[in-house]
């Protein structure tokens, strides 16, 4: 069992490793130009639903990716069920995380989208710091949940955004 729970947590480092650097990779698919946000506008989209189909594009592929890898070792190395669950769904939620607050900055950005992946790849270092180094879980829990929050303000500019 001291196996199944060394290979579990390896699955979720290399799974959050993986969609820390494929979220990185994804500012490029959630840039926008103005010409886009126009034609968005005029479609009658709205804000909620173009935030979540940003976020799908980048969620969706990694989530099959990190379930299929987690069924391999299940069936092919026979890991239990119950510690590959766990792992799953830690390495699920923490997926979510990156991508939600990776499709906050790149779309909350307009039109500074270059400096996107700079102000994401800092606020997850300072939640990594928080909890690692300062090991301090309410203020990181705190910093977290000021990520989620952000999206009202995301839905907001992209609301209020006018393109002339």
């Amino acid at each position: 069992i001291e196996g199944a729970k060394n290979v579990a947590g390896w699955l979720v480092f290399a799974n959050v490793i993986g969609c820390y650097w494929l979220t990185n990779l994804s500012f490029k698919f959630n840039e926008e130009v103005a010409e886009n946000f126009a034609v968005i506008k005029t479609i009658g989209l709205s804000a909620k639903q173009f935030w979540w189909g940003k976020f799908f594009t980048s969620f969706l592929p990694r989530m099959w990716i990190m379930t299929f890898s987690y069924l391999l070792f299940i069936f092919l190395f026979e890991f239990e069920l119950v510690l590959t669950g766990q792992s799953l769904v830690i390495s699920l939620w923490l997926c979510f995380t990156l991508v939600f607050f990776q499709t906050n900055f790149s779309l909350y950005s307009y039109p500074y989208a270059r400096y996107a992946p700079l102000w994401y790849n800092m606020y997850v270092i300072i939640a990594v710091l928080f909890f690692t180094i300062l090991l301090f879980p309410p203020l990181t829990i705190a910093f977290l949940l000021l990520g989620y929050l952000a999206i009202f303000r995301v839905l907001g500019r992209i609301n209020n955004l006018e393109v002339i």
